[in-house]
């Protein structure tokens, strides 16, 4: 009955659990680590690729400091760094049903990790997880230091939490074959209903000001803004942004009536004249 429910929110979206199979979570894992990863055509998710590059960040940037894509294909120690932590979130947030994946052609082309409302904080995990998680995913890729630079980012992170019970998304990727398509507003439009549905806003957290841009147009605004200084010479900024209920309006819809009502009361006026 959920399964129905949510094909008729997007007829393209399904949500996994922990018994989808392994193939779909494998990929699944797969378009999210490489949508946050980056490529040549399209920008790394900001916030993790400064906790995986450190100073260098800035290098990877704009004269506005704004990401762009990169200069050449990733290298294979990011691809190991990006897979792991999208698995290893994936299999976190699985219990709790709140992961969802965008079909094209049988094909996982856009990626959700989610949480619903609660009052445990369940992104946080708790330490009975490590286990079941270290068997699932092995030992983390990463450095010392990258794996200092990422507690750092997620102690940044948890005083902005919403108090109230919140849909938080976090995280949400489109692979980069597919960007640019429209997929990733479909996915916060389906996310938004059901937010709507259970009566409560939605938070996320985000990097950069294209990617500001984009969730303001689809009716978050700034919760707050905040920091990682990461060293006395290193920091990066990220924004808490949160979309209150009944956000999910369809503006497009909206729009195309008033031109069908525009259009039709212009057809009775010509009669009426």
């Amino acid at each position: 009955r959920r399964e129905r429910k949510l094909h008729d929110l997007d007829p393209d979206i399904v949500a996994l659990h922990p018994k989808s199979s392994q193939k779909q979570l494998e990929e699944f894992a797969q378009v999210l680590s490489r949508s946050f990863c980056g490529t040549q055509l399209t920008c790394p998710e900001g916030g993790m690729f400064a906790a995986f590059c450190g100073e260098d960040f800035q290098s990877y940037c704009n004269e506005d400091s704004e990401l762009q894509p990169l200069e050449e294909t990733p290298s294979e120690d990011a691809l190991a760094f990006f897979y792991y932590l999208a698995k290893w979130s994936l299999h976190l947030a699985l219990p709790f049903g709140g992961v969802f994946a965008f079909m094209r052609g049988g094909k996982i082309v856009g990626a959700a990790i989610t949480y619903p409302p609660n009052n445990s904080r369940l992104h946080e995990g708790v330490p009975k997880d490590n286990g079941r998680l270290l068997r699932l995913c092995g030992l983390p890729p990463w450095t010392a230091e990258q794996g200092k630079r990422l507690k750092m980012l997620t102690e940044a992170m948890k005083p902005h939490h919403l108090a109230t019970q919140h849909w938080y998304i976090q995280m949400l990727g489109v692979s980069p074959l597919s960007q640019g398509q429209g997929i990733g507003k479909r996915v916060v439009r389906f996310l938004q209903q059901l937010a709507d549905a259970n009566k409560v806003d939605m938070y996320l957290e985000t990097h950069g000001k294209r990617n500001e841009a984009l969730y303001s147009n689809l009716g978050f605004q700034v919760h707050v803004r905040a920091q990682v200084q990461y060293s006395p010479t290193f920091a990066n900024d990220f924004v808490c942004m949160v979309a209150t209920l009944n956000s999910a309006i369809d503006f497009e819809f909206l729009r195309r009536s008033w031109l069908w009502c525009s259009a039709r009361n212009g057809r009775i006026n010509s009669k009426q004249k």
